[in-house]
């Protein structure tokens, strides 16, 4: 079996090399939820707060609150941007 992903943990001056391995087969079940009186399957909507209007998903983006109130979105564009550190070694502190 091929590993997904190789690298070292460093301890100092001592560096364990290390592999990482995906897994072979999936022992999830899945469920769904449903009414219990009747078995009819319950589904989750995107709707606005406040209305009943659904929202797609194309619309939909993420965010977050600054400690004065005010919600700050952040698009993929700015995701794309952050510097991503690429390195096989991991550093445990």
């Amino acid at each position: 079996m091929r590993s997904i992903w190789k690298g070292d943990l460093s301890f100092g001056l001592v560096n364990v090399p290390v592999k990482v391995y995906s897994a072979t087969e999936s022992h999830d079940r899945t469920s769904h939820q449903v009414d219990s009186a009747d078995g009819t399957r319950i589904r989750y909507r995107r709707v606005r707060e406040g209305t009943d209007t659904e929202v797609d998903y194309a619309k939909i983006a993420n965010a977050y609150e600054t400690d004065s109130g005010e919600t700050v979105i952040v698009t993929k564009d700015d995701l794309a941007t952050l510097p991503v550190n690429r390195s096989p070694e991991i550093s445990i502190l």
